[in-house]
């Protein structure tokens, strides 16, 4: 096992001369190719990322207003962006759980999807000129100790199903310590490839687990904590795990995703996207699974990680979107 410090694996993107920007591309992609990660310092600013920030707090006002709740905005609204938040998942569940759930569909978190210099490394990285993006998954919420939604380790891959040598972009929308759930890497481990998956029996519980744990033992594990405008990019086949939050603030976190649409193997599976668009791994990539195929409905293979995304059935009903989210 190489031992590295996430140092080793930081690339400085705060330049601005179009000569030490080159230099940076080319450090990342030799950490990319080698360790399948590296973190991007100060590849955002903090402006770029505050429209994010402030289409959050105008949804926990608009709820505080629905609620009575309402009251003025302080003078360090994005800093404390989530002011309330709290507050409304106390007074009840559900109501932190429709911000969070409507954070996904606001405009500027797609506006960052598109953002220059994102398209210009991932081009870059996967050698490509057409890119996919997903986005389904891409704002995670958790609250301090709340960690029923956290993953074990795991690739993303047989979430996504974008392309093989696809990348996350992983974003917090503040400083993020390690008391705060900072992420959790295997760096180097994007070179086993797709991991198999063992087929579970109907009334198994689902799990994202990977089959043999012991690989891990295989590579360095690090907790990369984050600055804002800091974005730790990696292969969707690293392996990967969820930190416990055990701060007195909420982590709120971009998951970029970008694809490449030119490579081989997307081509010929015919880009079958994702589980949440109802294509099984068992279904899109068979020799990954151990043992024989499951004999059973769409429904019930598309249980494999609704327990991470769905939808409370309020919420689907009110938007109108049960058949995306199978429900």
């Amino acid at each position: 096992m190489q031992n590295i410090l996430i140092n080793d694996l930081s690339v400085d993107y705060s330049l601005t001369d179009p000569t030490a920007l080159a230099k940076s591309d080319n450090q990342a992609k030799q950490l990319f190719s080698e360790f399948g990660c590296f973190l991007a310092k100060g590849l955002l600013t903090d402006e770029e990322l505050n429209s994010v920030r402030c289409d959050i707090r105008q949804l926990i006002e608009l709820k505080m207003q629905q609620l009575g709740l309402q009251k003025e905005s302080t003078a360090d609204a994005l800093t404390e962006f989530d002011e309330g938040f709290q507050q409304l998942s106390q007074l009840e569940y559900m109501h932190g759980q429709v911000i969070a759930h409507a954070a996904h569909l606001l405009i500027s978190i797609h506006q960052i999807n598109v953002n220059p210099k994102l398209i210009s490394l991932s081009k870059k990285l996967m050698s490509t000129n057409t890119l996919m993006a997903n986005m389904l998954f891409d704002m995670r919420v958790d609250k301090p100790y709340e960690d029923e939604h956290l993953f074990p380790w795991h690739q993303d891959y047989p979430v996504i199903q974008d392309s093989e040598d696809a990348l996350v972009y992983w974003i917090p929308l503040r400083d993020v310590e390690e008391q705060d759930g900072c992420l959790q890497i295997a760096p180097g481990s994007h070179k086993l490839g797709v991991l198999p998956r063992r087929v579970r029996s109907k009334n198994e519980p689902p799990s994202i687990d990977i089959v043999d744990w012991s690989i891990l033992s295989q590579f360095p594990h690090l907790r990369v904590p984050m600055q804002v405008g800091d974005v730790l990019v990696f292969n969707t086949l690293m392996l990967h795990a969820s930190g416990t939050n055990r701060s007195d603030q909420i982590r709120w976190t971009l998951q970029i995703r970008h694809g490449n649409f030119e490579h081989p193997k997307a081509i010929a599976r015919g880009w079958p996207a994702s589980m949440a668009l109802k294509m099984p791994f068992e279904r899109s990539h068979p020799e990954y699974i151990i043992g024989s195929p499951l004999i059973e409905d769409t429904n019930s293979r598309e249980q494999e990680f609704s327990q991470y995304f769905r939808l409370p059935d309020e919420v689907k009903r009110n938007a109108r979107l049960s058949t995306l989210y199978g429900g």
